[in-house]
């Protein structure tokens, strides 16, 4: 909670417990306080979802964290097509 406060300058309480709640699950699930730093920095460049007034923990570290993990940064290029049937795409 001290990363995303940091981050958004937010003063968000890790004793509030809908938000040890859900960190405790993702933690539970493997993931990592890495793991988490990332989703906020991630999130962090997303204008949307700052705007939006999403960076707030229940919405971070709930059910779509994984997804947010695995989200290519909104900077970072696509990858190049994967050759499929021995075709170049």
């Amino acid at each position: 909670m001290a990363y995303l406060n940091e981050v958004t300058g937010s003063h968000y309480k890790p004793s509030t417990p809908k938000t040890q709640k859900q960190i405790k699950a993702r933690m539970r699930e493997g993931f990592t306080v890495a793991d988490f730093k990332t989703v906020i920095d991630k999130k962090n460049q997303d204008e949307w979802f700052v705007t939006g007034g999403f960076m707030r923990p229940e919405t971070l570290f709930g059910t779509k964290f994984e997804g947010y993990l695995n989200e290519r940064p909104k900077n970072q290029p696509q990858q190049p097509a994967q050759r499929i049937y021995g075709m170049n795409m």
